[in-house]
């Protein structure tokens, strides 16, 4: 599942979402709204009786799903926005994850917490973008949107 969902996540998250938000925020602020954003975004897989998420512990998940947000956002910027980095990390994860097993929700949110604090201490607010790069995008430097 995870192949065939994530990649499609990570349109809407990262090469969307997370772009447009960088055009006017820093990027930290972007990658923490598409975190809580993306995380509330599951809420139906919680409650969906018979979904292998309906017996996660929401709130773990939840700092986890946000702190991997940071780090999504630095591997996309680092990566010059690639979005097959940030694809490729997230179905890793994903399946990784499903292979191990996860036993406790609230060590997977620790672990995402300190790469994300690991992160933050190599690159600070600006999540490996160019300060030069930080300036606001110009219409013409988005992704067109076709009409």
């Amino acid at each position: 599942m995870s192949v065939f969902a994530n990649p499609w996540e990570e349109i809407g998250w990262r090469a969307f979402a997370f772009t447009r938000l960088e055009a006017t925020h820093k990027p930290l602020f972007a990658a923490l709204i598409v975190g809580v954003l993306w995380g509330l975004w599951h809420i139906p897989f919680f409650v969906w009786t018979g979904n292998p998420m309906s017996g996660f512990p929401f709130w773990p998940w939840f700092v986890a799903i946000v702190a991997r947000s940071i780090i999504l956002g630095w591997l996309y910027n680092r990566a010059g926005l690639s979005l097959a980095v940030a694809v490729v990390f997230h179905v890793a994860s994903n399946v990784f994850g499903a292979i191990i097993g996860i036993n406790s929700h609230a060590s997977l949110a620790i672990v995402n917490v300190i790469a994300a604090l690991i992160v933050l201490g190599f690159s600070g607010a600006q999540l490996a973008k160019a300060p030069a790069a930080n300036k606001p995008y110009t219409s013409a430097s988005l992704p067109s949107e076709r009409t």
